[in-house]
C-alpha cells in the first residue's frame, strides 16, 4: 500500500502563490512600464529609502524615454545620448543599465518574459584621479581664517590630519572620543551620520572600523570644543547638538563650505552635471592620501588606516599621487646604444692647454680637447 497523504497538505493548486506572483500580467511580452511598475510596487519598498529612490529615479526616467517595448539598441542610443550631452558619466549609465537588466531579471523569476537589454555591454569608464589640496601648506590655512569658531576648525582638522569620510564625522559622539591623556589621545570610528538625520547608521563597509591616534595640536583643540559644547547644553536646540560633536545640518555645511569656496577660490570645486564632481569635502581625505603618499606608507597600511575594503582602490588613490620611477637599467641600455650629440655641426676640436711650462707644453702639462664654435 501506497502512503497515506497527509490531509493537512495543500494541492498544488491550492498552494500561496509567490509574493507579488498576483501582480504579473498574464502577457508573455510585457510592457517596459508593466514591468518596472510591478517592480516598484512588490520589490522597492522593501530596499533601503536611498537604494529604493536612485532606482525609482532610474525607472521612470526610462519609462519616459524608450519605446513600450524597448530592445538593447534603443537602450545604448538613450544613455549614450545623454553622455554626449553631459547628462551623464559613464559610472553612472553603466548604474542605470545594471538597475534595467537587475529588473527584468527579477520578473523573469516569476514569469518568463525577453530579456531585451541581456546582451549590452557595459560602457567604458575612465579612471578619475582624486583631487587633493596643490599646496595644502599654504592652502590649509586660508580655509582655517574663514573659520567662525573652534567647531568649525576642528571639522576641517579632522577631516584634513585624519583623513575620515564626511558621514564618520558627522557620527562622532563624546565616548569616542578619549582625550584624557593628550599625549595618547585616540578617536574611534564606530558609526556614520547623514547631516539631517539625527539616528546614526553603520559604516559605509565592515572595515571601516577602526581607532586612529590624534597629534595633541588636534586633541587640545577637540578638548576646547567638548568644553564648549558642555557649557552650551542648556541652550541647545535639538537632539543633534545634545548628542554629536559636529551637529551640522545639510543647510549649516552648505554655508560653511560657501564660506570656503569664497576665501580660497578654485580649489573646492562645485559638482557639475555629468563631471566626476564628488563630495567636496572628501578632497581634505585625498590630501591625506597624498601625504602618506609622500612618505612612503606603505599601501597595506593607508588600506587600513582609510577604512577600505578593497586594497586596489588605495593602490589607485597612491599611484595617481606617486611618481613612477623609470627603471635605470633601462635608461643606461639606452643611452649605451643612444649616446647624446650636444654639439653643433659646425663645431671642431682645438687644444686647451692646462698646467703649461713657459710657453711650452711639455710630456708633463695636461692637453685637453674642446668644442669651439668656428667664427662664420
Amino acid at each position: 500500500m501506497g502512503a497515506k497523504r497527509n490531509p493537512k497538505s495543500k494541492s498544488p493548486a491550492g498552494r500561496k502563490r509567490a509574493a507579488g506572483q498576483e501582480e504579473l500580467p498574464l502577457d508573455n511580452n510585457p510592457t517596459l512600464g508593466q514591468v518596472t511598475g510591478w517592480y516598484e510596487r512588490t520589490v522597492l519598498p522593501h530596499l533601503a529609502k536611498r537604494t529604493g529612490d536612485s532606482q525609482r529615479s532610474v525607472l521612470r526616467q526610462a519609462v519616459a524615454a524608450l519605446p513600450t517595448h524597448p530592445d538593447g539598441r534603443h537602450l545604448v542610443d538613450w544613455l549614450h545620448g545623454r553622455m554626449e550631452r553631459g547628462e551623464l558619466m559613464a559610472s553612472s549609465a553603466n548604474k542605470a543599465l545594471k538597475v534595467l537588466k537587475h529588473v527584468y531579471r527579477r520578473y523573469a523569476d516569476h514569469r518568463w518574459c525577453p530579456q531585451p537589454f541581456a546582451r549590452v555591454r557595459a560602457f567604458p569608464e575612465e579612471n578619475q584621479a582624486p583631487r587633493s589640496l596643490e599646496d595644502a601648506d599654504t592652502t590649509f590655512p586660508r580655509f582655517l581664517a574663514a573659520c567662525r569658531d573652534d567647531r568649525e576648525r576642528a571639522w576641517l582638522c579632522v577631516l584634513r590630519y585624519l583623513g575620515l569620510r564626511r558621514g564618520e564625522v558627522l557620527g562622532l559622539e563624546p565616548r569616542h572620543l578619549s582625550l584624557a591623556d593628550l599625549d595618547k589621545a585616540t578617536l574611534a570610528v564606530e558609526q556614520q551620520r547623514q547631516p539631517d538625520y539625527i539616528k546614526p547608521g553603520p559604516l559605509k563597509t565592515a572595515k571601516s572600523r577602526r581607532t586612529l591616534m590624534v597629534p595633541r595640536p588636534l586633541a587640545e583643540l577637540l578638548k576646547r570644543v567638548l568644553t564648549q559644547r558642555l557649557r552650551g547644553l542648556k541652550d541647545a536646540r535639538g537632539q543633534a547638538s545634545r548628542r554629536f560633536v559636529f551637529p551640522y545640518s545639510e543647510a549649516q555645511l552648505t554655508e560653511l563650505l560657501e564660506r570656503l569656496r569664497a576665501a580660497v577660490p578654485g580649489v573646492l570645486r562645485e559638482r557639475e552635471r555629468g563631471d566626476h564632481g564628488g563630495d567636496a569635502w572628501h578632497v581634505f581625505r585625498h590630501t591625506r592620501v597624498k601625504d602618506f603618499t609622500g612618505v612612503g606608507t606603505r599601501v597595506e597600511d593607508v588600506a587600513v588606516y582609510l577604512g577600505h575594503t578593497n586594497i586596489r582602490h588605495t593602490q589607485g588613490y597612491m599611484d595617481n599621487f606617486r611618481a613612477r620611477v623609470v627603471p635605470e637599467d633601462m635608461q643606461r641600455q639606452y643611452w649605451a646604444a643612444h649616446p647624446p650629440v650636444v654639439a653643433a655641426p659646425g663645431d671642431v676640436e682645438v687644444p686647451v692647454v692646462q698646467h703649461a711650462k713657459s710657453g711650452t707644453t711639455g710630456s708633463d702639462s695636461s692637453v685637453q680637447t674642446a668644442r669651439v664654435a668656428r667664427r662664420r
